[in-house]
């Protein structure tokens, strides 16, 4: 397998074999769990922190924000990234290959802060903000991400049932118009047309809101 890599700037070429295949969630269950050998698509560029964020103005852009819990939570990130398929994308994924724990949770932390000003600014800078709650995950950071982007129109959600606090991602969701969906497919098929720009984000709302209700 030839991998063009390194540990924090990576570009994923389509032809050559990655690392492990996704397996979506079945049923109700809102889980994203992983097997070994995927294929990742050909003109994805991944970069994870604490890469520089030095982005043409013309790149698409989508950050990956969810549910991570230092790394015990399923790598929902991978998955989404395969099933988008081939495409002309950067993609910012915050999740770190190498997640160090000691670190304090202090701004007087440089790696800390670095990590988390890097989450920021890949945020502001996106054009897509796709967003998985794993049901039996809390993902504190996360909900307040949610918070600080619900009125900038390019969130996407996807909150499975049992979720701990689905309810109250509901009311934001619906109170600013951010496209809502309830298991792992129709979370993939909105984050697709977001991309793909056939909608705007606020508009797939409808349709993501009438897969979910049949």
């Amino acid at each position: 397998m030839t991998h063009c890599a390194d540990a924090v700037r990576r570009i994923i070429i389509y032809e050559l074999a990655g690392r492990f295949t996704p397996d979506l969630p079945r049923g109700g269950s809102g889980r994203v769990t992983a097997h070994r050998s995927v294929t990742y698509p050909r003109r994805v560029e991944i970069l994870k922190p604490p890469a520089p964020l030095r982005l043409p103005d013309d790149a698409r852009v989508m950050f990956l924000a969810g549910s991570i819990e230092l790394g015990a939570a399923a790598d929902w990130q991978s998955a989404l990234i395969t099933a988008l398929g081939d495409r002309d994308l950067v993609v910012l994924n915050p999740r770190r290959d190498e997640w160090d724990a000691s670190w304090r949770q202090s701004i007087d932390e440089p790696r800390f802060r670095g990590q988390v000003e890097w989450e920021l600014d890949g945020l502001d800078r996106a054009d897509v903000i796709a967003m998985w709650f794993e049901s039996d995950t809390k993902a504190p950071i996360t909900l307040l991400e949610l918070g600080l982007h619900a009125r900038g129109g390019k969130l996407v959600v996807g909150c499975p049932d049992g979720y701990w606090r689905k309810g109250n991602i509901e009311v934001v969701c619906a109170r600013h118009a951010i496209p809502l969906a309830g298991d792992w497919p129709s979370f993939v098929t909105a984050v697709t047309r977001a991309l793909d720009g056939r909608e705007s984000v606020k508009s797939v709302i409808v349709r993501v809101n009438e897969r979910t209700s049949q």
